[in-house]
């Protein structure tokens, strides 16, 4: 399990020309990765429910290559497009990136810059034939982000004709299949430059060793773009003391850079001393899961990412020896619910006032430490 901490995600686009399979392949890419990565997955399809989405739908619904038949206002074409493409980025990707999200997507930059680069070139004056890439370039960076990673999915042409025809649809003549080839080069090329790492893969093989293929590469780069939690060499390192049994803290700092700390009731462990939202870890959890189900339990906030690890400590408890691993996390905005079960009372404390509550020492030097680091994230 990959236990991602990130303040930003990690963006998947999948590119290829018609028939490579990205629509097939991003729902379970998804499936694949779930069960390793725990940080949201989002699947962002080729284009929105929005009315420029659902025109372009429409449009290639009738005419197959959008960019091939796109009439006598190529530019215009290509700007209605791009609203389509900036409208899902700031609707659905960049939300997602934010709160530390897996995005995969039917198509990146890439794509807008190759079939609109096409089209401008043949059917207008109003801009330069060689100019024509570098302004739909020009057009993309200035509205997007550039995706993580970028995967090629490329077909030989007698495959790519063959799912043409299978799915119903006639076999593509002479001048679609010059088209499909510019653009595939042009594919190339875009992703280079507006991605920051491309893979080209072979998708003339099954469904599902395809998309093994594509999840065992999105691993491999997440892994490379995102912070891991090192849980097996925590435990690997704490078990040569004979520690076996974990814990966890949440450090959730507010805009003013306090911490939350809330407070035991009176008749438990440790009754009456303040201490950060968290709690053991169950023999079937990972550090992260105990980490979103704890806060959620105590203060019923929901986890977005987690910052870094911090300082931590051990204890006794129940004739164990646990290991407190905190955590600096992000939580979603909303106000503290504490389960009166286990807390009743909260406390945003600062380096000023760690003085005026019950807390262990081991706690203080930890918050201290927190609170003395936070103003670097």
């Amino acid at each position: 399990m990959i236990e991602t901490i990130s303040g930003a995600g990690f963006w998947l686009a999948l590119e290829g020309i018609d028939a490579v399979g990205k629509s097939t392949q991003i729902p379970k890419v998804a499936e694949l990765l779930k069960p390793e990565v725990v940080s949201p997955i989002i699947t962002i399809p080729e284009f929105s429910n929005s009315v420029p989405g659902q025109e372009i739908q429409r449009i290639i619904e009738r005419d197959r290559f959008f960019s091939l038949e796109n009439g006598e206002t190529p530019l215009a074409s290509a700007l209605f497009l791009l609203s389509d493409v900036v409208s899902q980025y700031e609707q659905s990707i960049a939300p997602a990136l934010a709160e530390g999200g897996v995005v995969i997507s039917d198509r990146g930059p890439a794509s807008f810059i190759a079939y609109q680069t096409i089209g401008i070139e043949e059917k207008t004056s109003l801009v330069q034939k060689k100019d024509a890439y570098s302004w739909t370039k020009t057009l993309a960076q200035h509205c997007l982000t550039m995706p993580d990673l970028t995967i090629l999915i490329q077909l030989p042409e007698k495959e790519m004709i063959k799912r043409i025809i299978e799915r119903g649809e006639t076999k593509p003549d002479a001048d679609e299949l010059e088209f499909l080839n510019r653009v595939n080069v042009l594919l190339e090329r875009a992703a280079e430059q507006t991605s920051k790492k491309v893979i080209t893969i072979n998708g003339n093989k099954s469904i599902n060793t395809v998309a093994g293929e594509i999840a065992r590469i999105c691993l491999e780069n997440i892994k490379e773009n995102m912070f891991l939690i090192p849980e097996k060499e925590i435990r690997d390192n704490f078990e040569k003391e004979n520690i076996v049994n974990f814990a966890v803290g949440a450090a959730i700092i507010n805009e003013e850079g306090k911490i939350l700390l809330i407070k035991r009731i009176k008749d438990d462990f440790l009754g009456g001393y303040y201490e950060m939202p968290g709690g053991e870890v169950e023999a079937d959890e990972t550090f992260k899961k105990c980490l979103i189900r704890e806060v959620k339990e105590e203060t019923n906030l929901d986890t977005v990412s987690i910052l870094r690890i911090s300082e931590g400590f051990t204890y006794i408890h129940d004739e164990k020896n646990i290991r407190q691993i905190n955590f600096i996390i992000k939580t979603k905005d909303g106000e503290v619910e504490l389960n009166p079960k286990e807390h009743d009372q909260i406390f945003w404390a600062s380096l000023e006032n760690l003085e005026k509550i019950n807390i262990t020492k081991k706690m203080k030097t930890c918050i201290a430490r927190i609170l003395k680091s936070s103003a670097n994230l």
